[in-house]
């Protein structure tokens, strides 16, 4: 799999670096903004990814008693 960026003229997808692919080589093509609103630098994709390996299991109440999770305190 080859993954680059790139921008849209208005006619045809230009990659910003040299890409190693032979010419008349059959791809299948899937566009996603590099950049979404409100997240400079960082794309969609991996901001998924982070979130899933942030991922934290644990107790269905753990937001509701997070005191007694996290401190000990006695439950109420």
């Amino acid at each position: 799999m080859v993954q680059f960026t790139g921008h849209f003229d208005g006619k045809v997808i230009q990659p910003d670096e040299k890409v190693e692919i032979p010419v008349n080589t059959p791809l299948r093509v899937t566009i996603e903004p590099a950049v979404k609103q409100g997240a400079p630098g960082v794309s969609w994709s991996r901001l998924l990814e982070l979130a899933e390996q942030c991922a934290v299991e644990g107790p269905e109440d753990l937001a509701l008693r997070h005191d007694h999770y996290a401190h000990g305190k006695p439950l109420e």
